[in-house]
């Protein structure tokens, strides 16, 4: 999986800076003994989140330097599947999901750079590790987004949805339903996921092949 090592810091730091009851656990929770390391029985909590923090801010840096598609995260080379959102099906068999790379590594990065500002955090060689964070977050939410953004002409929505409604053996009226007529705009949406090739894998199209399988 992918995303997984990116729910544990913003986890954390919600659970020590937001909430009443963790502020007067940090110290003993970082400084516990980790039972999942044999090869070092002095490893700590707080050893392992600074490894996972070390990992998401370099996994993250490619990006913030060169903000192209090929640098956002993909799944693996090889694995159909990698995310939370059930992969295949759930990703339109897009490559690159929208949720890791656009709400799962700039809330990490900004959780990184919390708890280090906070003190709970420390990266053994990396003093900037928080600053770099909140840095490469403000890149991130700036950037990441754009490239899932789909802008669909008004008579190629209407077609698509026609065309959904009748694949779907769905009633006609729905496509009435909201009543008054539909305004002659584009319909702007976010992209499932992208390609490999960073073409973007829209709801809309995916579903109309989906449904002529």
């Amino acid at each position: 999986m992918i995303d997984t090592d990116l729910y544990i810091l913003p986890t954390i730091a919600h659970y020590f800076l937001d909430i009443p009851q963790g502020k007067p656990r940090t110290s003993s929770f970082l400084s516990h003994t980790s039972a999942l390391d044999n090869s070092n029985i002095n490893v700590t909590y707080h050893d392992l989140l600074a490894r996972n923090a070390l990992y998401n801010l370099q996994r993250a840096e490619p990006f913030a330097l060169h903000p192209t598609a090929s640098n956002l995260l993909h799944l693996r080379p090889g694995q159909p599947v990698g995310n939370w959102r059930d992969s295949n099906q759930g990703l339109g068999y897009g490559v690159v999901p929208f949720d890791v790379n656009v709400a799962l590594v700039p809330a990490s990065l900004r959780a990184l750079a919390r708890l280090s500002k906070a003190g709970l955090l420390k990266i053994k060689g990396h003093p900037d590790a928080g600053t770099k964070a909140e840095k490469y977050a403000e890149i991130w939410e700036k950037k990441a987004s754009t490239f899932f953004e789909v802008k669909v002409a008004p008579k190629v929505a209407e077609s698509r949805l026609k065309d959904f409604v009748v694949r779907a053996n769905l009633t006609d009226s729905l496509l009435t339903a909201a009543g008054g007529q539909r305004k002659n705009e584009d319909v702007e949406f976010f992209a499932l996921s992208l390609n490999d090739n960073g073409s973007q894998v829209d709801v809309c199209g995916f579903l109309r092949d989906y449904y002529r399988t």
